[in-house]
């Protein structure tokens, strides 16, 4: 299954912070596997500008990750 993600920056981040975070290095976990990540240069078009592409089991790794994102453990990672 191929999950598709649109991420678009806050602008009241840096580019270069923004540009470290947004290759989604550190976020996989075992059975995920990134397959692509995008962007517009220039921020031609619309937001959002990136799209993230994951190659991942089932739909219930999307459970998971919605866990982890109200988890208190996410909200005191800075790359989220």
């Amino acid at each position: 299954m191929i999950y598709a993600e649109f991420i678009e920056r806050d602008r009241r981040i840096p580019l270069e912070i923004h540009q470290v975070f947004s290759r989604q290095d550190h976020w996989s976990g075992e059975g995920d596997e990134q397959v692509v990540n995008i962007a517009r240069t220039k921020a031609i078009g619309p937001p959002p500008a990136y799209l993230c592409c994951w190659r991942i089991g089932d739909i219930s790794r999307m459970d998971e990750w919605q866990a982890h994102f109200r988890s208190a453990e996410a909200r005191q990672d800075v790359a989220e």
